[in-house]
């Protein structure tokens, strides 16, 4: 399952650099290293804010996708963590 993750500006611009400067963007880091997920930017090379806040990892299992959520919710540095519904046809 893939999650999608909306991190607090500032933080997410330090992770693009990879310089967490931020006690709460080395806090981010700690839990994501935990959970053992990798978060990749959901828009690779966009520089606006609102979308370069996004970042997606992928999970084994529905379950470990919830798990990360509510973990993921707890963290400063995150604005929203979700699993996007699958698309349906019309």
């Amino acid at each position: 399952m893939r999650v999608t993750v909306k991190m607090v500006p500032a933080v997410a611009e330090q992770w693009r650099r990879g310089e967490l400067e931020s006690p709460a963007a080395q806090e981010l880091a700690s839990t994501v290293r935990d959970l053992g997920l990798v978060l990749e930017p959901l828009h690779p090379g966009v520089n606006h804010p609102d979308l370069a806040s996004y970042f997606i990892a992928d999970t084994s299992s529905p379950a470990a996708a919830q798990a990360a959520i509510e973990r993921l919710l707890t963290s400063q540095a995150i604005d929203g963590a979700y699993v996007k519904p699958r698309d349906e046809p019309a």
